[in-house]
């Protein structure tokens, strides 16, 4: 019989736990920052050079700078701000090369050149994926069944018109279909400030993970139409500055089930029902300090948020979410060699009874512990924490030259680390099925050891070496960096 008072104990517990350990990297390797002192050398910006943007409007360059011409700088200062000013243009994902660099014009005055070189920008898509949540899933789990691979076509067009906007097309068929339309804009006001995105996307599938025993997926399939999903989403954001960025989101799901589904089980969208529709509310607050998005090494990267799916209007549930993360990056020695990361999240869920198919915590997405990525664990709430410690092995770039005739490829970075990790989690379910509690209201972890691969357009694979606390070791695959 469940005890929750017993639970709650160890949930606060745990909790402490994880805040201790996951404190100690921030303790060890937190440097004070030292200010400019007054008699230090002092320059101004006479003029701001920008050379290779041929189809990004200066606009969206010039938001990205903390300086501007006629600005009085201390000369190391500017130096600074032309490093971190040339992440943030990386982090737009429109260049593959930056560099900005002070040139004096006399002892007290320089210039500013800034170098781009613009990536290639409209790229017909070609979907040929696993319609499984990892690739792990569908090759030990799966048993690699090639009826489970998704395939279609469509056009990812960045920085359209040359103000970064985003236009995605999608049409996928095979173990899942799907129809998908996307627009981001960046900015819709002249302060450059406020963005718009908008979605819309069409789902069907035959299979359908419909429940979970002895913490493994199980799916449903009778070679008919047994999930629909109607996905509608506007999103609203307001960027004040250069690291924090707030998101207003508004979405609406119209979600059918077959009645075999429901069948099988009558907790997937509650009581036995065949329709799920609810609108959405989810505010987000983040903060995004991070050398590079895709990879990134130094830094920090916050994220706290709420999620209100049911408003009453056309629902018969109500679903409310509190989560967050929060990730620090540090590179060790003046070589800039060794890395250190760690990462703690989690999330909280106010409702007691939940339907099936939005109680995904461990294993979907970016949220696992390396160890158990066979596995998934559905609760309530949860708290995550991982730990890397890399070594950059390898630093190199292949230019092609002539070979290539398209200039945005003809240079291909190749970086290499070797790493070793440390995991931990927990996950709380007031009433898990039996066949599901060996990874459920218990402590996780997960050590091992692997190997990153990183390459042009931000583009990663991971090799990892695992053990868990059952002490089962497995050889896993991955394609975005782990956090």
């Amino acid at each position: 019989m469940y005890d929750s008072r017993n639970q709650k104990a160890k949930w606060l517990s745990l909790t402490l736990c994880f805040l201790i350990l996951s404190s100690i990297p921030y303790l060890v390797f937190s440097q004070s920052d030292d200010s400019s002192t007054d008699s230090a050398p002092r320059v101004t910006i006479n003029r701001i050079y920008l050379m290779g943007n041929k189809i990004t409007k200066e606009r969206i360059i010039y938001r990205e700078f903390s300086f501007e011409e006629g600005q009085e700088w201390v000369a190391e200062d500017l130096l600074v701000a032309l490093e971190l000013d040339k992440r943030k243009l990386m982090n737009l994902r429109l260049f593959n090369t930056a560099t900005l660099e002070m040139v004096p014009v006399n002892e007290e005055t320089v210039d500013v050149v800034v170098r781009l070189d613009e990536r290639w920008y409209v790229w017909p898509t070609v979907t040929f994926d696993l319609g499984d949540r990892s690739f792990n899933e569908w090759w030990y789990n799966q048993g690699r069944d090639l009826s489970r691979i998704e395939y279609g076509g469509g056009v990812d067009w960045y920085n359209v018109r040359g103000a970064n906007e985003l236009l995605s097309l999608k049409a996928q068929l095979g173990f899942t279909q799907k129809l998908r339309v996307a627009y981001r804009f960046p900015y819709i006001d002249k302060e450059q400030v406020t963005g718009l995105r908008l979605e819309a996307s069409y789902t069907t599938s035959d299979a359908v993970n419909f429940n979970t025993d002895s913490n493994r997926q199980e799916f449903f399939s009778n070679q008919s139409i047994n999930y629909r999903d109607l996905y509608l989403s506007t999103t609203l954001t307001r960027r004040p500055d250069f690291y924090n960025t707030h998101f207003f989101k508004f979405t609406y799901n119209h979600r059918t089930i077959s009645q075999a589904v429901a069948d099988s089980n009558a907790k997937f969208f509650l009581n036995g029902d065949t329709l799920q529709q609810f609108f959405r509310l989810q505010y987000q607050f983040s903060h995004d300090k991070r050398d590079f998005v895709s990879y990134p090494l130094e830094g920090q990267y916050g994220v706290i948020g709420i999620r209100q799916q049911g408003l009453g209007i056309v629902s018969n549930f109500y679903r409310t979410s509190v989560y967050g993360e929060y990730t620090k990056y540090w590179s060790l020695g003046e070589n800039k060699r060794f890395f250190l990361a760690n990462r703690i999240s989690g999330r909280f869920t106010l409702q007691e009874e939940q339907p099936y198919n939005l109680m995904q915590t461990l294993g979907y997405l970016g949220d696992y512990v390396r160890g158990y990525e066979t596995t998934v664990v559905e609760g309530h709430h949860f708290l995550l924490n991982k730990t890397n410690v890399k070594y950059r092995i390898l630093r190199k770039q292949i230019n092609l030259g002539d070979w290539m005739p398209l200039k945005q490829f003809r240079k291909i970075p190749i970086d290499v680390y070797a790493k070793t990790y440390f995991d931990q989690a927990y996950v709380w379910h007031p009433n898990p099925r039996p066949s599901n509690e060996p990874l459920t209201n218990r402590y996780l972890y997960g050590t091992g050891f692997g190997l990153d691969f990183v390459t042009w357009y931000d583009a990663v694979f991971r090799l990892e070496y695992s053990r868990n606390h059952l002490n089962e070791w497995g050889l896993f695959a991955g394609f975005r960096a782990d956090f």
